[in-house]
């Protein structure tokens, strides 16, 4: 038995624009007020409050050309356990977490809320890691047909 088929050739054109690492490019930054002014402290941060998280790219090369979003994030206690914030870019509602910018693709900086919580009891107070992960894209690729994923963390 067979089948017959037609493969047709594809041809694409361009160009490497450059290499490099996105280590240093990405850092999250996080605080206490809507302003972005001041930033979280032990002495500062209390259980149930809101933190805003701003989540930077400073590689300006490329800025306006590709853009980020952030896909997912995980507050880590030092136990190892995970509680996810936001998961495929929704923002999980339990801990009040939103988007603050308008925009889902954005070129330098992402921020969002969520609310402090403790996992576990007894603790009085409890270090905690923020580690999120982004979606680099074109600008007008909202596909998400060539994406890169960089993940990278925050100790508060």
């Amino acid at each position: 038995m067979s089948t017959n088929m037609v493969i047709k050739g594809m041809h694409f054109v361009g160009k490497a624009n450059g290499v490099g690492s996105f280590d240093n490019g990405f850092g999250i930054d996080l605080f206490v007020n809507r302003d972005l002014t001041e930033a979280v402290e032990e002495k500062n941060l209390f259980i149930g409050q809101p933190v805003y998280a701003r989540v930077g790219w400073s590689v300006t090369t490329v800025q306006s050309k590709i853009g980020f979003y952030v896909e997912d994030c995980d507050v880590i206690f030092p136990t190892g356990t995970q509680i996810r914030i936001i998961s495929n870019t929704c923002y999980a509602t339990t801990f009040s977490t939103v988007q603050l910018q308008k925009e889902k693709i954005v070129a330098t900086e992402s921020t969002f809320r969520f609310n402090t919580f403790m996992a576990g009891g007894g603790a009085q107070s409890v270090k905690l890691q923020l580690q999120c992960g982004v979606i680099l894209c074109t600008a007008d690729d909202t596909s998400q047909s060539s994406k890169i994923t960089y993940f990278f963390d925050q100790n508060f």
